[in-house]
């Protein structure tokens, strides 16, 4: 909670006014900054961008904390939230960079956290949950190459090409190609094609590459 013994100083009032401003530009009405519900600054900027991540604000998110890197006050803990950040943006690799180097925080609370983020980051990618989020995330930001690439290392680690996650993903991607209005409709077939094809791709590459 916030202290009200002494007024803020000219510094974190020049943050909190920025980050009630980016705020309002963003039509966001705040939950924590200006509430004097924490303590100016860094803190309560903490608090929303935690607001903000239960409804995957990530955009407002980001432009609060580059203001926080503008005006050079900063909480380690915001680079939990820039990891939790990429790995909704699909970027699962800057995420993991970012928790396994907290895990030599000074802060044990902060080793925790990465701990904790990193064990469940391996389930998820172990389950093929986070294969299928990071394709979906690709395709909406419409980084297709990225999103094959993905696939392809996928399915050459694969053990079981029936395995549901990993059919899961392709159905992802077949479905975000275009297709002609004669092409059966066959959800299989689509899937099946985009394996097909992905293949077909990579070995042109190798071709290119021996030539």
């Amino acid at each position: 909670m916030a202290e009200q013994n002494q007024p803020p100083s000219a510094p974190t009032e020049a943050l909190r006014n920025d980050a009630l401003a980016i705020c309002r530009t963003a039509g966001w009405s705040p939950r924590c900054i200006g509430t004097e519900q924490f303590e100016i600054g860094v803190s309560e900027i903490y608090e929303e961008l935690r607001c903000l991540q239960r409804v995957y604000c990530v955009d407002i998110a980001e432009e609060l904390i580059e203001c926080c890197k503008n005006h050079q006050q900063w909480s380690p803990l915001f680079e939990d939230v820039e990891a939790r950040i990429a790995l909704f943006r699909g970027e699962t690799q800057r995420a993991e960079s970012i928790w396994t180097e907290m895990l030599n925080h000074s802060s044990e609370i902060l080793r925790s956290i990465a701990d904790k983020a990193l064990r469940s980051l391996d389930v998820k990618r172990k389950s093929g949950e986070q294969l299928i989020a990071d394709v979906l995330q690709a395709l909406d930001r419409n980084q297709t190459k990225r999103a094959d690439a993905m696939l392809y290392e996928a399915l050459l680690k694969a053990k079981d090409l029936e395995d549901e996650q990993l059919g899961g993903a392709f159905e992802a991607r077949a479905m975000s190609r275009p297709t002609s209005v004669h092409w059966p409709w066959n959800q299989d077939l689509l899937v099946n094609h985009c394996v097909l094809e992905l293949l077909d791709q990579q070995l042109l590459a190798w071709e290119d590459h021996v030539a």
